[in-house]
């Protein structure tokens, strides 16, 4: 059985949580879900991160630092054409919200403003913050 099929079926009996309730956390159907806790499956980082999401349950320190072992980097673009819309508070409480769930975050921004928006929305949390010059 794979870790992260262990650290499922643990949680699961843990909270006395039955194997259709957890598939449905999972996204999976309840005969995929079976067949990870038999181990002849071993579930993706996805059904993993939803299990944890969606059923509310902490997520075990080891199960996460498993889960960020891939150094892989994600790029998440929150743009529009039209000014004065709300793209930096709403990148911040995005950013806000992944360093919450662990993630490590970089704000890029071209906004001569951005850098208030932590302060603006009330967030306190450890987040980069980069200003590019304007062309």
């Amino acid at each position: 059985m794979s870790p992260f099929a262990a650290a499922l079926l643990n949680s699961r009996l843990a909270h006395s949580m039955s194997r259709f309730r957890a598939a449905e956390c999972a996204g999976v159907s309840e005969r995929t879900w079976r067949s990870y806790e038999q181990g002849q499956r071993t579930p993706g980082k996805s059904v993993v991160r939803n299990f944890y999401d969606r059923s509310s349950i902490p997520m075990a320190a080891d199960t996460a630092k498993m889960l960020r072992a891939s150094h892989a980097a994600r790029v998440l673009s929150i743009t529009s054409l039209k000014g004065g819309v709300g793209k930096s508070p709403i990148t911040v409480d995005v950013a806000a919200c992944l360093v919450e769930r662990g993630s490590r975050v970089a704000l890029i921004s071209h906004d001569c403003c951005y850098w208030t928006c932590p302060y603006q929305t009330g967030h306190q949390l450890p987040v980069k913050l980069m200003l590019l010059p304007s062309a």
